[in-house]
């Protein structure tokens, strides 16, 4: 099977999220915990959100992938490197690490230009691994 740190899911992060969810808990999936930022400046903390059956989103908005348990031992850098390498060119609008609950791993975040080229990279990403 596919490594657990591998396994995408389509994401949002909070704006707007609970306008979007109307307190319907039932459409939740996960909540991934977060936090960015140094600790001796500023800290950010906040949770990704997985609906169940994925987002219903414009072909135009974009879509969030995030693999929610990357261990620490594969750098960022390797990790974005493999990613980028398997997105078709301009298709990574932005990518970013977060820090997770778990010490021993990390968050990495990407935001594609559409749903297809998220679904597009998904399919890539599995077919290398399996």
């Amino acid at each position: 099977g596919v490594s657990s740190f591998l396994v995408f899911h389509e994401a949002m992060a909070g704006v707007g999220l609970d306008d979007y969810l109307d307190d319907d808990e039932a459409l939740k999936e996960e909540e991934i915990e977060f936090w960015t930022g140094h600790p001796s400046v500023d800290i950010t903390h906040g949770y990704l959100v997985t609906l169940k059956g994925g987002m219903p989103v414009s072909e135009e908005s974009g879509s969030v992938l995030v693999a929610p348990a990357v261990p620490k031992h594969l750098p960022p850098t390797e990790m974005g490197e493999f990613l980028r390498a398997a997105a078709s060119p301009d298709d990574i609008l932005q990518g970013r690490v977060l820090h997770g609950v778990e010490a021993d791993k990390y968050l990495i975040v990407f935001w594609l230009r559409s749903a297809g080229a998220a679904t597009a990279l998904m399919d890539k990403v599995n077919d290398e691994i399996l």
